[in-house]
């Protein structure tokens, strides 16, 4: 019998985008180039291992959940728009998206915290919402973001580089055109997703997160 598979909770970033005006203003950087490099997935911990709030008790702090990642590379061989000044021609850039799969091996008190059938293993699954492929052209919209996880022990985020939305973040060029898959809407001149993009670049993105680790924020007791 083959190991069970275990469906992750994830966040979901769909709701809300109409245009690719509105695209255009929650990134910081929109790039078109190549798809380098795609990571094993992982979790949003320290090292990329397994781990569940069931089984993590930190009083005061409101539990996350658990994800699954995995780091995408890409080249920026054209440089749409950015607010960060390092990122040029040529640079190279890692950003984060959800979806994965990965077997856990877990022991008898974990699969008891959790409620788990036995088993000798587990496959946690969280399936990518846009398929990538190594050498893949097209342009990328991206924004940072802390990713809230369980680091060295403690609740709490760091700052990373992700896709603005996970449905419609990629854009293939085909020809002239500016081609969105998810969001069809969306599709339009190679011309004028750049003007969009010159126009409404981060005038809605949210604030740069702080590098490194920030811990969670306790609850305020009450008297």
């Amino acid at each position: 019998m083959g190991e069970p598979g275990v469906k992750l909770s994830d966040r979901s970033s769909y709701l809300g985008l109409t245009s690719v005006d509105e695209l255009a203003a929650l990134s910081r950087i929109v790039v078109r180039g190549p798809v380098t490099t795609i990571g094993r997935p992982h979790f949003n911990s320290s090292d990329g291992g397994f781990w569940h709030p069931a089984l993590h008790d930190e009083p005061g702090v409101v539990d996350v959940a658990a994800e699954l990642f995995r780091d995408v590379t890409i080249r920026a061989d054209e440089v749409w728009g950015t607010t960060d000044p390092a990122v040029v021609r040529g640079s190279a850039l890692t950003f984060r998206v959800h979806g994965g799969q990965v077997l856990v091996n877990l022991g008898p008190e974990a699969i008891n915290s959790l409620e788990l059938t036995p088993q000798s293993a587990y496959v946690f699954s969280s399936p990518p919402e846009v398929d990538l492929t190594i050498g893949e052209q097209a342009v990328f919209f991206l924004p940072y973001e802390a990713i809230d996880g369980l680091y060295d022990g403690r609740y709490g985020s760091v700052g990373k580089l992700v896709a603005t939305h996970e449905l419609a973040y990629m854009f293939a060029i085909e020809g002239a055109l500016a081609v969105n898959a998810y969001r069809p809407n969306f599709t339009m001149s190679v011309t004028q997703i750049k003007h969009v993009t010159s126009a409404n670049l981060a005038t809605r993105a949210r604030p740069v997160p702080p590098s490194g680790f920030v811990p969670a924020q306790s609850h305020p007791t009450r008297d």
